[in-house]
């Protein structure tokens, strides 16, 4: 018994003095994009159908057509057009407003980003009824500040 004892404490120091790590790894790659690729737009609404457990109303969100009328990673510029799609229920065409549109953005790898002053957070509706601006960060610190614009609702 006090020969098992002995060498499972050996073989544990041996386990535990020993590293994975060698010298000479080559280092990964940091990631410098800083650019928003892809602006999709949303109208956010209550539907006619009740939760069942709670009986509060089915919250819907429809994606609208958007078209690009302005890409430029250099000035941070992104503005579309959004257009209301024909598939969109007749009884939310006119509810659709600048002042309530969801926003989500695609990124460049391992970049993150942040509103600027006033601007509503990506995901949730907010207001869109002028340009707002955020701060895309890459992966290795720079940082580029992008302004985006929904146009024609």
């Amino acid at each position: 018994m006090k020969k098992i004892f002995q060498l499972m404490m050996i073989a544990t120091l041996a386990l535990l003095s020993n590293s994975c790590l060698e010298k000479g790894l080559k280092d990964l790659e940091v990631f410098e994009g800083k650019e928003i690729n892809t602006v999709y737009v949303a109208h956010r609404y209550y539907g006619e159908d009740k939760i069942p457990v709670s009986g509060q109303p089915v919250v819907k969100q429809h994606l609208l057509q958007t078209k690009v009328v302005e890409k430029d990673a250099e000035k941070g510029v992104f503005t579309v057009d959004v257009i209301i799609p024909s598939n969109l229920p007749k009884s939310q065409v006119g509810k659709v407003v600048k002042e309530n549109l969801v926003v989500m953005v695609v990124l460049s790898s391992a970049a993150t980003i942040e509103p600027i002053g006033d601007a509503p957070k990506l995901g949730v509706p907010g207001n869109w009824s002028k340009p707002n601006q955020y701060t895309v960060r890459a992966a290795d610190g720079s940082t580029q500040v992008w302004t985006i614009t929904l146009r024609n609702i």
